[in-house]
């Protein structure tokens, strides 16, 4: 039944979404979370293709979203899932974000090109995986890059590493390697 459902209201009073909660429901274009759900799982809106939004409601004190329909941590620090079908060819991750979870910007093939904050220091396993991003540049504040960040984007055609960052280096082919 997950696979045909389109919209997902979930009720106010719910307080868990539980991990892997819609993981692969391919119908599943939009979301909206209402302001008494303290938690959210992970991978729950993961592999879903269709999604092109989710909503946060204003007055939840855990979680938000931006106009784009991004999922986040409250504060922005932790940006949790991106939805894979948004029509947007380019997104700018906001300055608050420290994290980009796993599997955040899995599948969002429209996604062309991304802009990473000075401050971001985590990318989880998967992040991108199978995006249509073309070239990446990471800050120098970058400390740990997830197994397969960039695993399977066959557009991608260069990372670039802001020389100040301790952790990576790119080649002049813009291939990316660990200094350690």
């Amino acid at each position: 039944i997950l696979q045909t459902i389109k919209s997902v209201d979930i009720g106010n009073g719910a307080t868990e979404i539980c991990d892997y909660a819609f993981y692969g429901c391919d119908s599943l274009e939009s979301v909206s979370i209402p302001e008494s759900v303290s938690k959210i799982g992970t991978f729950a809106f993961s592999q879903c293709l269709s999604l092109a939004e989710i909503n946060v409601d204003g007055t939840n004190p855990n979680y938000e979203s931006d106009e784009n329909g991004v999922l986040f941590t409250e504060g922005k620090t932790e940006l949790i899932q991106y939805p894979a079908n948004n029509a947007a060819t380019a997104y700018s991750v906001p300055d608050s974000v420290k994290v980009i979870c796993d599997d955040a910007f899995r599948h969002s093939e429209n996604l062309a090109e991304i802009s990473l904050p000075e401050g971001l220091e985590e990318i989880g396993d998967e992040a991108f995986y199978a995006s249509g991003i073309k070239t990446v540049t990471l800050p120098s504040s970058v400390s740990s890059i997830g197994k397969d960040a960039f695993g399977w984007c066959f557009s991608l055609e260069s990372i670039f590493v802001d020389d100040g960052n301790s952790n990576y280096s790119n080649d002049e082919n813009g291939v990316l390697f660990t200094k350690y």
